[in-house]
């Protein structure tokens, strides 16, 4: 629907269960930093959630990091 490529989205951890939000957000951005750091190169990840609360309430979070994972 939105024309990204599926290889844009991460889901090498998806066999572990849970729902893509909340702490699974934070695993899967985890995950993706632990393997991208070993080819010692600036990360630019992009994370977007959408969040249904109780009140039935739509909430859209966007952060963009910017890592740096150069050896000194």
């Amino acid at each position: 629907m939105l024309s990204i490529e599926p290889s844009k989205f991460y889901l090498d951890n998806i066999k572990d269960g849970g729902h893509i939000n909340d702490v699974d957000l934070i695993r899967n951005a985890k995950d993706f930093l632990d393997k991208e750091k070993q080819n010692k190169k600036n990360i630019r990840l992009l994370m977007y959630a959408i969040d249904l609360v109780k009140t039935l309430d739509i909430n859209y979070h966007l952060i963009s990091l910017n890592i740096n994972c150069e050896e000194e």
